[in-house]
Formats: structure tokens, sequence, C-alpha cells
């Protein structure tokens, strides 16, 4: 079992090094909220733009208020079975599904830490028309247009095999 997990961590250092930049960056904007805006309130940065602390106990929208125990198992059992999954969805013909999981991963795990560790979700971008989100969130995000990228517009080999 040990070998497997080598040899896997061997295999996946470009993923598990773009994970751990989105987790750090995650983080550092993360304690940057926590150590300014959290203490200074909103900083305006653009007139539909600022940065403002919000502490978030649910999930998208605040859907779920309340519901962070639930959560964190949920988002435990998503990421297994990313893991599990992981050469089904991305597949060596699809470089955007592999980056889109890795987003997709990276900023799970960003949201993750903060529900344990915090017992909440910290965002601060705000864009005044839509709710205010975080870094983690954003890279979950990309990380799905890119799966659906690699999905509905693989390369032309692929469409090839296909017919």
């Amino acid at each position: 079992m040990l070998t497997k997990i080598k040899q896997w961590l061997t295999n996946n250092r470009f993923n598990i090094a773009v994970i751990f930049a989105i987790f750090v960056l995650d983080r550092i904007t993360k304690e940057i909220t926590l150590r300014t805006v959290a203490i200074n309130g909103p900083a305006e940065i653009f007139r539909y733009f600022s940065f403002t602390y919000a502490e978030n106990t649910g999930v998208a929208f605040s859907m779920f208020r309340d519901g962070n125990f639930l959560l964190i198992f949920v988002m435990v059992a998503i990421l297994i079975f990313i893991l599990k999954s992981w050469r089904e969805i991305a597949g060596t013909k699809k470089p955007w599904g592999n980056l889109g999981l890795c987003f997709i991963f990276g900023g799970a795990l960003g949201n993750l830490y903060d529900r344990i560790f915090l017992g909440f979700v910290v965002d601060m971008l705000d864009f005044k028309v839509w709710p205010i989100f975080n870094v983690a969130d954003s890279f979950v995000c990309v990380g799905a247009v890119l799966i659906f990228i690699a999905m509905f517009l693989g390369g032309k080999k692929e469409q090839k095999e296909l017919k």
C-alpha cells in the first residue's frame, strides 16, 4: 500500500504542486482578510469591487447555513471520490480535465481547512452584484469549467475514436 502511494505521489508531482499552490494562495488571502479586513472593515478597491469579510457556515450563496459539521463529511467524501476517480475523470488525453480536477481539489481543500479549523469558510471577494466568495471558490468554479471543456471539447483524436 505504501509503495502504491509513493508511486502515485511520484507520478503526480505536477498535480500535487498545482493543488498545493492553490491551497497556499487561498490560505494567504484568507489570513490577510482575517488580519486586516475582519478588523478594519471593508476595503473598497473599485466602485463595484471591495474586500469584505464574511463568515460562511453554509455552501455557495449561503445555502445550508450552519451545516458545517455535515458539510465537512460531504467535502471529505467528495475529495475521496475525486482521488479514486481521477484517472477516469481526467484521462490521459484530457489535460484540461486534469487541471480542472487539480483546481477543484485545491479549492475544496482550502475551504475544508477553514471548516475544520475555524468552523466557517472565510469569504472576502465582493463584486456587489454577486454573493461574496473566496479564492478557493473561484478555483472550484474554473475547475468545473475546465472539466466541462475536457468532456465536451475533447481533442480531434478523441472525437475520431468515438466515431
